[in-house]
């Protein structure tokens, strides 16, 4: 008998976050390695075939928009995570927040240099002369966050300076202050 097998779902949460399989155990070495394949993944996604509906109905209720990326740098033994995210829905309003370093991120950090595998990248030499290397980027997304886009706008408000911890302003005061004096230098 002829069967086809597979898994529909009933619905998605507002807020969709998967974790990529880059890590491993390899039997035959013991020891976890680090999976770099390319794998590329988008800015807004339909996963309108994958519910389950009696009548194939697919609405806007679910296409996602990325929110943020978790980059992973390095190989299973070591390595360094950091983010990429976008606070509005505005599109390429990417922001890369690396330890205490937050600072504007364009489409090509957070997707092309993100998806591991290899790259072919070219270099002048001089003389109109290109160079093509193959790279292969330790580089890779880890986790990505997507969101509804018809809830989006209402997951994004605008922080009010009172839901920011009283800790944190003080920081961000002092830290404004030490800039100002570092300038008048």
């Amino acid at each position: 008998q002829k069967a086809k097998k597979g898994i529909r779902f009933i619905s998605f949460p507002p807020v969709l976050t998967m974790q990529l399989k880059r890590f491993e155990y390899n039997s035959k070495k013991e020891i976890m390695v680090k999976i770099n394949d390319y794998f590329e993944f988008y800015d807004e996604i339909d996963l309108s075939k994958y519910i389950y509906s009696k009548d194939n109905n697919t609405n806007d209720d679910n296409k996602y928009i990325l929110h943020s990326v978790v980059v992973h740098q390095g190989n299973a033994n070591s390595g360094h995570y950091f983010a990429f995210i976008k606070p509005t829905m505005n599109k390429g309003d990417w922001l890369q927040f690396n330890d205490e370093v937050v600072k504007p991120a364009d489409n090509y950090e957070v997707f092309n240099q993100n998806y591991g595998g290899n790259y072919e990248v070219y270099k002048h030499k001089g003389k109109g002369e290109i160079i093509s290397n193959n790279v292969n980027y330790e580089r890779t997304a880890y986790v990505l966050v997507y969101m509804k886009k018809s809830i989006a706008s209402s997951l994004l408000e605008p922080v009010s300076i009172n839901s920011i911890p009283v800790y944190l302003r003080k920081r961000f005061e002092k830290g404004k202050e030490e800039e100002e004096n570092n300038t008048r230098m």
